[in-house]
């Protein structure tokens, strides 16, 4: 009879504890899952991979337009002094 009650007890302890990790990280699954429905991409790796590769793309054009913006203030104060003389 014990060992019944002590196997419900762990079974129901083990129930809880689950629940709850699949709460945590419903939000990773959601996530999952919205990305594979609107890309295709079932291969985890392979979303991590399109997204790092993404991240650098964006990091690249940041840093091309902070360089256009920059030659571009060196064209207009090169225009302004051309234009004062």
């Amino acid at each position: 009879m014990e060992i019944l009650f002590t196997h419900k007890l762990l079974s129901q302890i083990i129930k809880n504890k689950s629940e709850r990790l699949m709460e945590k990280y419903r939000f990773v699954q959601n996530g999952y899952m919205h990305i594979k429905s609107n890309t295709n991409i079932v291969d985890m790796g392979k979303i991590l991979e399109r997204m790092e590769t993404q991240d650098h793309e964006y990091e690249n054009l940041l840093r091309k337009v902070d360089s256009l913006e920059r030659e571009l203030e060196m064209l207009n104060k090169d225009m302004d002094v051309t234009i004062k003389r």
